[in-house]
């Protein structure tokens, strides 16, 4: 037990022995035990010990100032950091949107092939058209006329 301690009950009296939460293991009081054990406490009947601390208001007073501020630091920057976006993921990003229209466009490519394939394989016409304009053929009693726009 420390040297000092308070108590409002009298020798004979039953008590009961705690520690204080911030005297450390060593320090305890002796309390008369009543209906509302912490009665005392809540009027202010208990005397502080001598070798307890309590910071002064200046210092407690910096110490809620100094744990706001770090607060709302925390609480401005954070949010811009978890927002703000990688330059490399933007970069990234640009080059799937150029890929993915590309492939849109070889898409469109393909398909316009295949209905070509299916029209060779299908119309008379489509055929007589292809050889005309890509091989240069034509019937034997036809005459080409040739004009050369300049």
């Amino acid at each position: 037990m420390c040297a000092q301690r308070t108590h409002l009950a009298n020798r004979n009296s039953t008590s009961i022995v705690f520690p204080l939460l911030s005297a450390g293991p060593l320090c305890v009081v002796r309390q008369k035990l009543a209906p509302e054990f912490f009665g005392p406490y809540l009027r202010g009947e208990v005397k502080t010990l001598a070798d307890m601390h309590v910071a002064p208001a200046l210092r407690r007073w910096i110490t809620r100032l100094g744990l706001a501020l770090v607060v709302a630091i925390l609480i401005g920057y954070l949010p811009g950091e978890a927002l703000r976006r990688d330059p490399r993921a933007v970069k990234l990003e640009g080059q799937v949107h150029q890929l993915d229209d590309e492939a849109k466009e070889l898409a469109a490519g393909n398909a316009a092939l295949v209905r070509e394939i299916e029209a060779l394989r299908t119309d008379v016409g489509a055929i007589e058209d292809r050889a005309r304009a890509d091989l240069g053929m034509v019937y034997p009693d036809e005459i080409v006329l040739r004009v050369n726009s300049k």
